[in-house]
């Protein structure tokens, strides 16, 4: 029980199940999973304070938490998490400044913010919050394509929280660039499937953008329908999970 090494072994397994309980639709068995994951972490770092690569570990876990407490729609406890991520990313930071890895991890926890505050309709909170991870993120775009994923994940969220509060023009303009992102992205490694969800849903909200306010009806079908063939593409290579099913049920529903 006192094998660091082990229980870090533990925790990294724990963090595992997150993504693949989530893809199955156990929300709270992801919850419940990210939650242990956090302790292991929090606890030792507890016991070495000093210690970067355990307070890596941390932040990553507390953005699968924060994550998954939101899509169970507990975002008020995922406040706490999410303030605690931040603080420790800028320990990190002030201890390493300029560090490119650190600044990410940093801007993913805004990101995690912003996706905290639109959970509680803080729409204008939300915008900021994505608005400065993206800030942190621009910078990084040409060092890897991680980085230039970051960006554009950052962008689709502004669009997309755009367009629940109503401002269908920067909706259409922020997720119009994010798809072009994802798109420029695929083009340059067309087997990244995670690349390719993440396009369809960028692509489904786009669809959704071009069907607000005065609608475009031709350009939200394109964008619906190009969503509906990467979700037709893990199906016939028999990966479509039953969230992704779930989601293309729901464009399919949207077609005019």
């Amino acid at each position: 029980p006192d094998d660091a090494s082990m229980r870090r072994e533990v925790a990294l397994v724990y963090s595992r199940l997150v993504g693949i309980q989530d893809a199955l639709d156990d929300l709270d068995a992801s919850v419940a999973s990210a939650r242990k994951a956090l302790g292991i972490m929090e606890a030792m770092l507890a016991q070495a304070p000093d210690d970067d690569s355990l307070r890596q570990g941390v932040t990553a876990t507390q953005g699968w938490a924060a994550r998954q407490l939101i899509k169970t729609g507990r975002a008020d406890e995922a406040a706490p998490i999410i303030q605690r991520q931040i603080e420790a990313n800028q320990i990190r930071l002030r201890a390493a400044p300029g560090n490119p890895e650190i600044e990410y991890s940093l801007s993913l926890a805004y990101r995690r913010l912003g996706e905290q505050r639109a959970a509680g309709r803080d729409y204008a909170g939300a915008l900021a919050a994505h608005r400065q991870a993206l800030a942190v993120q621009q910078p990084l775009i040409a060092q890897s394509a991680e980085y230039a994923l970051s960006a554009a994940l950052s962008t689709f969220h502004i669009g997309s929280v755009a367009l629940t509060a109503g401002d269908v023009a920067t909706a259409r303009r922020e997720l119009d660039a994010a798809v072009a992102a994802l798109d420029g992205l695929l083009e340059a490694s067309p087997d990244a499937a995670s690349y390719r969800e993440y396009q369809a849903d960028a692509l489904a909200r786009q669809g959704d953008a071009w069907s607000a306010g005065r609608a475009d009806t031709a350009r939200a079908n394109a964008a619906y329908r190009r969503a509906l063939d990467a979700w037709d593409t893990f199906e016939r290579a028999g990966v479509l999970s039953p969230q992704s099913a779930g989601k293309r049920d729901a464009v399919r529903a949207r077609l005019v």
